[in-house]
């Protein structure tokens, strides 16, 4: 049985976003094969773990690459929500691996990422769209932190993945709306 590496590296993800703790050979099971076959791609779970990381990363840097610049703001966060929402378990992998913190490439990546986010809620701001008293950050994590229970809910069956985005976006946008009487 050939493995793809795409299916591999998912795979993967999905495992370490529900078992940190999981080793090569738990992988290896979740993915349908051999142990050999995982070692001889990943000798170590150091390595392993990068990969998943680089690869989550990527598939993130696509999804903002994807964002229509000369569309609104608000359209731009809508269109990264429905493509951040199926991406949970690399998202959720990448928050919560903390072997990573001191990978540099891996961290430079994610802050590349952190910068196109913030990035995009600055212009919602200026298009007042968003709160302009509201720290960028404090508006990019909640965004952040919304997209990620919209994964869980859709991976547990309380949501309907159609519907994810239009929930995250509703309920970010009725906590970070401007409040009209101060602007």
């Amino acid at each position: 049985m050939v493995v793809k590496e795409e299916a591999l590296i998912s795979k993967a993800a999905q495992t370490f976003a529900t078992h940190p703790g999981a080793s090569l050979a738990d992988v290896a099971t979740a993915a349908g094969v051999s142990r050999t076959t995982i070692f001889s791609r990943y000798p170590t779970r150091a390595s392993l773990l990068e990969a998943v990381a680089l690869d989550g990363i990527s598939r993130l840097e696509s999804a903002y690459a994807s964002v229509s610049s000369s569309a609104p703001a608000v359209d731009g966060l809508t269109e990264l929500v429905s493509s951040l929402i199926p991406l949970g378990p690399h998202i959720a992998f990448l928050f919560r691996e903390r072997s990573l913190d001191d990978n540099e490439t891996v961290q430079m990546r994610l802050m590349s990422l952190q910068e196109l986010d913030h990035a995009l809620v600055r212009r919602a701001q200026q298009e007042k769209a968003l709160r302009r008293d509201a720290p960028v950050a404090w508006l990019s994590r909640s965004l952040d932190a919304l997209v990620f229970a919209a994964w869980e809910g859709v991976d547990a069956g309380e949501l309907a993945v159609l519907d994810a985005p239009h929930h995250v976006m509703a309920m970010f946008l009725g906590g970070a709306q401007p409040r009209h009487s101060r602007e």
